[in-house]
């Protein structure tokens, strides 16, 4: 008989550090969403510099700020604090931007399963930080494939439980990885929400994002690819108000 560890009475520690824990929400001055954290390095300051993604339509200004929980064993947060960050990048066809923020300590981090080839039917799970509240937990299904949500033709339409402010969040895999990123709920006519069914762009979208920045983004799914070093001073000098080392002219330098 199978039995789902997710919700066995036994705490799953690889999805609260894979799912649960990379999971943020991302404050701007309009508005709030859902990202996920994919790469946190440190830097040779002691401080920490993040690489998330989220969509593109959640987010209307540059500077953000990053809410980072953390938790207990059984997967009840502990703590939250705000991080300062911003959005590097912006692909508004494929609906997803990369964000970066710096912290005092590591942040968890997800990975993709870009091996995955999504089929209806499909067991998934979300973690999403929607109406601006802690991340989490929904459990649903693959309801559909290659829906034409906007410009794109190969969204997943899913039959899981979505609230506004859940655009950007990541839905896993039975191995905890990360398959798709939710974008948007549905509605009628009348513009009425229909929470019980969502929309999501597949890995294929994230492929297609890197492709077309020629490689100028493939730090975000490269781990072994160098960060972007400017922006994260950038980050520091709008927080802080100064910062006494000169910016480095190439972006790449550590």
């Amino acid at each position: 008989m199978y039995s789902d560890n997710v919700f066995s009475e036994e705490p799953d520690q690889k999805f609260y550090n894979n799912c649960l824990a990379p999971t943020v929400l991302i404050e701007t001055e309009y508005d709030m969403s859902s990202g996920i954290v994919l790469r946190s390095v440190k830097n040779k300051d002691n401080e920490y510099h993040n690489i998330g993604l989220s969509t593109a339509h959640s987010v209307v200004k540059k500077n953000i700020k990053v809410r980072v929980g953390t938790y207990d064993k059984s997967g009840g947060i502990k703590t939250s604090i705000i991080c300062p960050g911003i959005i590097y990048a912006v692909d508004a066809y494929e609906d997803l931007s990369v964000f970066l923020f710096l912290s005092s300590s590591p942040v968890p981090t997800a990975t993709f399963d870009f091996t995955n080839k999504p089929f209806v039917g499909q067991e998934i799970y979300k973690v999403a930080s929607g109406l601006g509240g802690s991340p989490r937990v929904d459990k649903g299904i693959i309801s559909g494939l290659n829906r034409k949500v906007g410009p794109l033709k190969h969204s997943m339409q899913l039959s899981i439980y979505t609230v506004p402010g859940d655009s950007g969040s990541a839905l896993f895999n039975k191995g905890y990885k990360i398959i798709g990123i939710t974008k948007s709920i549905q509605t009628d006519r009348s513009n009425i929400l229909y929470y019980n069914i969502g929309y999501a762009t597949d890995n294929q979208s994230v492929t297609n994002m890197v492709r077309k920045a020629s490689g100028g983004l493939d730090f975000v799914v490269n781990s072994k690819s160098d960060l972007p070093i400017i922006p994260f001073y950038e980050i520091k000098l709008f927080t802080f108000g100064k910062n006494p080392r000169p910016i480095p002219s190439n972006k790449w330098i550590k």
